[in-house]
């Protein structure tokens, strides 16, 4: 169970144009290194913040699908991904939503605006992302 939860997570970083040639510019060595096992939690959130900053949609995609896997461990990012719920990209609130509902009661201040993309958001898919994190939340 725990190697097919890793690789739907590698999926996710893939589908969401996290891992994607040098040649874009794509920085491989700041996604490698939020990922290392000796980061410690509270550095890994920290620059994974600064990521979800980006001007590149799939940098801030990426930063919000670690904070995901991170769970409880990410909620000093809950504000950062409440803003990122209001970005333009359907990708990056759909990874948002779930990386709140993920770290659970301590993403409390984000049911405001999941409640409204619960019922406002533009994409199906970022409307039923919300409204499992919602659950996941209260």
């Amino acid at each position: 169970m725990g190697s097919s939860r890793i690789i739907v997570n590698l999926l996710r970083l893939i589908l969401a144009g996290a891992l994607i040639s040098s040649s874009t510019g794509w920085r491989k060595q700041e996604l490698a290194e939020t990922q290392r096992p000796q980061a410690t939690e509270e550095g890994r959130v920290e620059r994974l913040i600064k990521q979800l900053k980006s001007v590149r949609p799939q940098e801030r995609g990426a930063a919000a699908s670690a904070l995901r896997t991170m769970g409880p461990a990410a909620k000093d990012a809950v504000p950062a991904l409440i803003k990122a719920l209001g970005d333009e990209d359907w990708v990056l609130r759909q990874n948002a939503a779930e990386a709140l509902g993920e770290i659970g009661p301590a993403a409390k201040d984000a049911l405001p605006k999941l409640k409204e993309l619960a019922e406002k958001d533009k994409d199906a898919r970022v409307q039923q992302t919300a409204k499992q994190a919602i659950e996941k939340i209260q």
